[in-house]
Order: C-alpha cells, then sequence, then structure tokens
C-alpha cells in the first residue's frame, strides 16, 4: 500500500505533459500486451507495439523495454531450405 501511495504522490508531481506521456505509455503497453501477446513467442516487460504496418507474430521474440513505433514492418519467417531451427528476424523500419 505504503508503494502506491508513493506511485501515485510521484505522478501528483508530473506537470500535466508528462502526465499524458505517461498515461500514453501505459496504454501503449497494455495494448500490446492484449493485442500481440498471446500471438508472439515471447513479448518481454514494459515492450510496446504502436500500429505496426504488418506483422507476422509467428516466430517473433520481442524481449524487456523494446519500443516498435508506427509503420513498422515486423516479420519473422524460417527458412526451411537451409535449416528449420534457425529462425530469421527481418526489421523494415520506415
Amino acid at each position: 500500500m505504503k508503494k502506491l501511495l508513493t506511485k501515485i504522490s510521484k505522478f501528483n508531481k508530473l506537470k500535466w505533459y508528462e502526465k499524458i506521456y505517461f498515461l500514453n505509455n501505459v496504454f501503449s503497453i497494455w495494448k500490446t500486451k492484449i493485442i500481440y501477446g498471446k500471438s508472439l513467442l515471447f513479448l518481454g516487460k514494459r515492450s510496446k507495439i504502436q500500429k505496426p504496418l504488418m506483422i507476422t507474430p509467428k516466430y517473433i521474440s520481442i524481449g524487456n523495454d523494446v519500443s516498435i513505433f508506427y509503420n513498422c514492418r515486423i516479420q519473422g519467417s524460417a527458412d526451411i531450405i537451409i535449416n528449420y531451427f534457425h529462425r530469421k528476424l527481418y526489421l523494415t523500419i520506415m
């Protein structure tokens, strides 16, 4: 309970634009967990994906504290010809 009260008091001391930025980050993290959490191989703590252009989540693992911003293409594929178990990740940032 004491931890929660200190977090609330820290939040109240922020300026209005810092509060908006903080709430936007929290919302993005929750949205990422809800939408992409079950479909990715792994989704780390405090990671967020904001409106990707395209995502193929089958072979993708995202670590802790990763931010993927707007219009990114997140594509994972298994190269079957060489070896099925060596997965490759291609990130294209536009």
